[in-house]
């Protein structure tokens, strides 16, 4: 019974189930309690209650349930306690409270649960304290506590779970120590605090946490420093995530930790004034991550020796004006992430020399040009981002260097006017992103020869004035995104032999006054977007071709009188959205030839005097929206027959007779009927479903 938003209650009947084994009420959002009659279930093994926002309480007879190994109550924000009952589930494997936000604490009587081995409370913001009895708990392997905003104190019997793999504290912001018997969990292996805000010293008994691989401490503010020599004796160690500045006194010695192969730091305090030397020949890393090292003037003179490095992410260095020439050392490197460089405007020319570089992605507002020599050694490069490089005025890219390249991210790159014609020799490129290239006045004509592109992205491209008809040989492209392009007055007939395009937004280009023709061959279009056309007059008569298109949205197009009658024609279209066509007179009689249509918006549309009675047969109609048609004197009376329609929309339809609809039998069938905005409160976001 997924989803079931209407449903209210449970039969009491329910109980004579006893075959069931599974219940599934999750996303029954109006559900506020259930019977108690469930308790009857005595082979019921799983129960999934997710998202029952409105559920207030469990039935004390839950604990009868003694199959019962999973229940699932994620998101359950009205649960505010649970039955003491709920400790005789003693078969009980899983229980998951994630997202009860009301939810204050749990009953002593949870510590029976000793089959229980996943207990999840994430997200349970107002849960102040676990009980002393969680200690019984003695085969739970992950306890998850993610975002217990209010948690003050962790009880000591917490070291009592020995076979506790798994223990997430993120975000437990007002938690401010950890218990001395955390050392006792010689099982654990994650240890997760990342973001105790005010968390202010670990105990060093953490060093008997001698099976741990993975502990994180960023975001750990307020702690002074971290019990050093404890950490640099944890072998298993593969993942650390630390504060630059707590962990002053570890990097000299942490090269000890000889497993470690992900070392993330943060310095969230700018403390730093340079990147810890030690890190740069910890030779067994594979993964590093620097973020907001502010402060941070340069790096240290070290020697590099990370040769199974394949990963780098930098974020942060708004100081930073050079990068260091041992950069190049790194040639396993994978990928390589260079973010908010504020102050970085050029890079050293040896990254051309990581050949095994898939992944390349720099946000540095600084950079004004990158070498073209750079880019003929990254011929395994996959994806190339340069979002937001605003300084960015050329990219000289040598034809065929980037023939492997998949991706590559445009965005925000303000100052570039041009695509570089070298982009021909990206052959294997499937998503070009241009948005918010606010100087890119064209496309090279090369661009055509991108054979295999299925998505391009030029929204907000405002100076960009039209497209190269070589546009048409993108064979591939399925997506077309030409949003805010004000500039642009026209698209090439060319566009038509886009034969696997299904969707091309135009919203808000103002100055497209009509599409061509050759619009109609596109028979693959699922969704043509239209909105904010303010200059467009009308649509060819071929659109009527275009017989998988589901989506057709013209809100806006206020220069827009009429449609085609081949409009009719549109077998598969849903949504046709016409919203504030002020200059809109009228529909066509044929719109009552669409099979499938469920949404019709007319809201505004303050020249339409009436409604055509063939929009009566449209049997398949839920939602009718005429807000504010003020010249609208009438409605055929099919329209209130409609056997699906849920909604009508009559607000502000001044010309209408204050009894409208009220002689009619539409209610029977279901339907509301709104006409004043009181009756409208609910249904804001009915629109966003079709």
């Amino acid at each position: 019974m997924h989803n079931c938003h209407s449903l209210r209650a449970l039969p009491d009947s329910i109980g004579g189930l006893v075959m069931l084994q599974e219940l599934v009420l999750s996303v029954c959002t109006s559900i506020t309690e259930l019977p108690q009659s469930l308790g009857n279930l005595h082979d019921l093994e799983y129960v999934d209650l997710a998202a029952c926002f409105k559920l207030m309480a469990l039935p004390r007879s839950i604990g009868r349930l003694m199959a019962l190994k999973v229940m699932d109550l994620t998101g359950c924000e009205s649960l505010t306690s649970l039955p003491p009952e709920i400790g005789e589930l003693r078969n009980l494997r899983e229980l998951v409270l994630a997202g009860c936000g009301s939810l204050k604490e749990l009953p002593p009587e949870i510590g029976s649960l000793t089959h229980l081995t996943n207990l999840d409370v994430s997200h349970c913001e107002q849960l102040m304290l676990l009980p002393q009895q969680i200690g019984n708990l003695t085969g739970l392997r992950e306890l998850n506590m993610m975002w217990c905003e209010k948690l003050a104190a962790l009880p000591p019997q917490v070291g009592f779970l020995h076979e506790l793999t798994d223990l997430e504290l993120s975000d437990c912001k007002n938690l401010p120590e950890l218990p001395v018997t955390i050392g006792k969990l010689s099982c654990l292996k994650r240890l997760h605090l990342r973001g105790c805000a005010h968390l202010k010293v670990l105990p060093p008994e953490i060093g008997g946490l001698k099976s741990v691989s993975s502990i994180d401490f960023r975001g750990c503010v307020s702690l002074a420093s971290l019990p050093s020599a404890e950490i640099a004796k944890m072998k298993p160690l593969t993942f650390l995530g630390a504060e630059c500045g707590p962990a002053t006194e570890l990097w000299p010695n942490v090269h000890h930790l000889s497993a470690l192969k992900r070392l993330d730091i943060d310095d969230k305090s700018g403390c730093c004034v340079l990147v810890p030397a030690e890190i740069w020949s910890l030779s067994t890393l594979e993964r590093l991550a620097l973020r907001g090292f502010r402060g941070v003037g340069g790096f240290a003179h070290a020697k590099w020796n990370l040769p199974l490095l394949t990963s780098l992410w930098m974020e942060g260095f708004t100081n930073v004006t050079a990068l260091p020439s041992e950069l190049a050392s790194l040639t396993s490197l994978t990928l390589l992430v260079l973010a908010e460089f504020s102050s970085l405007t050029e890079l050293p020319p040896g990254i051309g020399h990581l050949s095994k570089l898939e992944r390349l992605s720099l946000r540095c507002r600084k950079l004004k040009t990158l070498a073209p020599d750079m880019f003929r050694g990254l011929t395994k490069l996959r994806c190339l981002s340069l979002a937001e490089c605003v300084s960015l005025t050329t990219l000289a890219v040598p034809r065929g260097s980037l023939a492997s390249l998949e991706i590559l991210d445009l965005v925000g790159c303000s100052s570039l006017t041009e695509l570089p014609a070298g982009v021909a020799g990206m052959s294997s490129l499937e998503r070009l992103n241009c948005r918010e290239c606010t100087a890119l006045k064209a496309l090279p004509p090369q661009v055509g020869e991108l054979t295999r592109l299925q998505a391009l992205y030029l929204q907000q491209c405002s100076t960009l004035k039209e497209l190269p008809p070589q546009i048409g040989k993108l064979s591939m492209l399925e997506r077309l995104d030409l949003k805010k392009c004000g500039g642009l007055t026209s698209l090439p007939s060319e566009i038509g032999m886009l034969s696997r395009l299904k969707f091309l937004h135009l919203n808000a280009c103002t100055g497209i006054k009509q599409l061509p023709a050759e619009v109609g061959d596109m028979r693959s279009l699922v969704e043509l977007g239209l909105e904010g056309c303010t200059s467009l007059k009308g649509l060819p008569a071929q659109v009527g071709q275009l017989r998988s298109l589901e989506n057709l949205g013209l809100d806006g197009c206020t220069g827009l009188a009429s449609l085609p009658a081949d409009v009719g024609n549109l077998e598969s279209l849903k949504r046709l959205s016409l919203a504030k066509c002020a200059a809109l007179e009228g529909l066509p009689r044929e719109v009552g030839r669409l099979p499938k249509l469920k949404l019709l918006r007319l809201d505004g549309c303050t020249s339409m005097s009436e409604v055509p009675a063939e929009l009566g047969h449209v049997q398949t109609l839920v939602n009718l929206g005429l807000e504010g048609c003020t010249s609208l004197s009438s409605i055929p009376p099919g329209i209130f027959r409609l056997p699906n329609l849920e909604l009508l929309d009559l607000r502000r339809c001044t010309l209408l007779a204050q009894d409208v609809g009220s002689s009619s039998d539409m209610h029977k069938y279901g339907c509301t009927l709104v006409t004043n905005d009181l009756d409208w409160e609910g249904f804001e976001e009915v629109w966003l479903y079709y």
